[in-house]
């Protein structure tokens, strides 16, 4: 399935769940080259969507780093130039991964820009915070990742799992 299918998908659920599926709205093609040149990364086509469409957000309360439209000295929060160049500083996170979802729970997720043709999609990997070392991939691309999320989040709900 192609990334603009995936989007309508998603589009579909945050319609069906404005409170528990929440986006700051996009930002500027300006700001995501920005954001390239400060990670030193080109970002896959899904994810461009994602940060000039979405721009940032939560999904059933687990935050979804993006782009807020601040500059990257003063912005903290969900911020991906933010979150990363910490980590790469804190960690030594490797230079190729993107923070995207980091809940202090027993998983993150990073967006893998090793690649270095743009316009090819980057996949998801996953990591367990037990152990950071063993890495799996989660999802093809930036926009599966965010579908499958909203999808976990909406599974665990309608279970009573998660509360609304």
């Amino acid at each position: 399935m192609d990334f603009e299918r995936l989007y309508q998908e998603i589009d579909k659920h945050v319609q069906a769940h404005p409170r528990d599926i929440r986006f700051v709205g996009g930002v500027s093609d300006e700001w995501i080259e920005r954001a390239e040149a400060a990670l030193g990364l080109h970002f896959s086509p899904s994810f461009r969507h994602y940060l000039r469409e979405y721009g940032g957000g939560s999904i059933g309360g687990e935050v979804v780093n993006g782009l807020l439209g601040v500059e990257f000295e003063e912005a903290c929060g969900p911020d991906i130039v933010y979150n990363t160049l910490l980590d790469r500083a804190q960690s030594g996170l490797d230079k190729s991964l993107i923070v995207l979802v980091d809940n202090d729970g027993d998983e993150a997720f990073y967006l893998d820009a090793g690649h270095v043709e743009p316009g090819v999609e980057s996949p998801v990997i996953r990591v367990l915070i037990e152990d950071p070392t063993a890495r799996q991939q989660y999802a093809k691309s930036f926009a599966d990742f965010l579908l499958k999320r909203v999808e976990f989040f909406l599974r665990g709900k309608s279970a009573g799992t998660v509360r609304a």
